[in-house]
């Protein structure tokens, strides 16, 4: 059981901090809550969505994967060892933030150009 609070920590963990970078980050986008969503083959935006649907969609994401992935650990189902489900959630975490970080840093750098 305690790779499942350990693995439940790592995933509360990464998904605040991902909500944070989100909440920070909305403050330098625009006002109207337009952000692109898409570029072409020029790097041009040439799609747009609302700002918070951008921001959390990673997050969710990760939640919901986190959960799923939890569901077998804390109904009991054996797992290759108690640290495996950990770094799993570990990797995983860690390459979502940063892809998370990449979208935010993205969409600053084009804010930063519209004003």
């Amino acid at each position: 059981m305690t790779a499942a609070i350990g693995s439940l920590i790592v995933a509360v963990f990464y998904t605040i901090v991902m909500i944070a970078m989100s909440v920070r980050a909305a403050g330098r986008l625009p006002a109207d809550g337009k952000v692109p969503i898409h570029f072409n083959m020029k790097g041009e935006a040439d799609s747009f969505g609302n700002r918070w649907v951008t921001l959390a969609l990673l997050p969710a994401l990760y939640a919901i994967i986190a959960a799923v992935s939890l569901i077998p650990v804390f109904a009991g189902a054996q797992t290759r060892g108690p640290g495996g489900i950990v770094v799993g959630m570990i990797v995983t975490g860690a390459i979502v933030v940063g892809a998370h970080a990449l979208v935010i840093a993205l969409l600053l750098r084009w804010a930063d150009k519209q004003n």
